[in-house]
């Protein structure tokens, strides 16, 4: 039989744009038995949604990483980490992050409206596919 992996150390975001979100995690710790990573997002829109991690054999505790790209830009997304030994999965190491929004687009100002403490500014919303709070 096999025992419960123990569970990723904590991870951070990386890097990240629009519409990629790269993740980096540290081992867990004490080690234990244990062979891959599983890393997953949710909601489910990356190209690969869920990918397996080898363990670095050459360098033990290095972190690993794992790229999740092809995602809305703008959307916060759910990432989960486990380790996998034979079959078992560790308990969840999670953590929430957005992509970043798309900009605005057709930003002016009128020049009429230029006073001494104010102006008018006018935008258009995003081009394409986003999510966005305000």
């Amino acid at each position: 039989f096999t025992t419960k992996p123990n569970t990723p150390g904590r991870f951070i975001v990386w890097f990240r744009n629009e519409t990629t979100v790269l993740v980096l995690w540290q081992p867990p710790f004490p080690p234990g038995h244990y062979t891959l990573y599983k890393a997953s997002i949710w909601p489910e829109d990356a190209i690969v949604s869920e990918t397996y991690v080898p363990k670095d054999l050459e360098h033990p505790g290095t972190p690993a990483q794992a790229a999740f790209n092809g995602l809305v830009p703008g959307r916060a997304y759910n990432i989960s980490v486990q380790t996998v030994s034979e079959g078992q999965l560790s308990e969840n190491t999670t953590a929430v992050y957005r992509t970043v929004p798309l900009r605005p687009n057709n930003v002016t100002f009128d020049q009429d409206s230029i006073g001494t403490d104010s102006f008018t500014m006018r935008w258009s919303g995003p081009s394409g596919l986003t999510e966005f709070d305000r």
